[in-house]
């Protein structure tokens, strides 16, 4: 997780390891969790590059942002991204990295 200083520049901890098992950590989850609320985020914007390397994104209302979905991902149509997949098999997870997170100021979007 890393957001900007009071002077722009960009503020990155040490990434965490997640365990073993590939699962992100409890740790990982409640530090999004505290970042969500010690920024006031109202949104958060899930960004991903699709096959033909095009930037993508979902935009989640912070109601929709729990324990659960930080380790299960979102659900998404996957037909609706050019190249991606036929619509008989489009149900897609979007899983997060949560080492990867960025706030980005001032619109407290997460």
């Amino acid at each position: 997780a890393f957001g900007q200083t009071a002077n722009g520049c960009s503020e990155r901890p040490e990434r965490q390891s997640p365990t073993k098992s590939g699962r992100k950590t409890m740790s990982d989850v409640n530090t999004v969790l505290s970042m969500i609320k010690e920024h006031d985020c109202k949104f958060v914007d899930l960004r991903f590059t699709d096959p033909r390397g095009k930037m993508q994104h979902v935009t989640q209302a912070i109601e929709t942002i729990d324990e659960e979905s930080l380790v299960e991902g979102f659900m998404f149509d996957g037909s609706s991204i050019a190249g991606w997949k036929a619509i008989n098999e489009s149900d897609m997870s979007l899983k997060l990295d949560l080492s990867l997170i960025h706030i980005s100021e001032p619109t407290r979007l997460l």
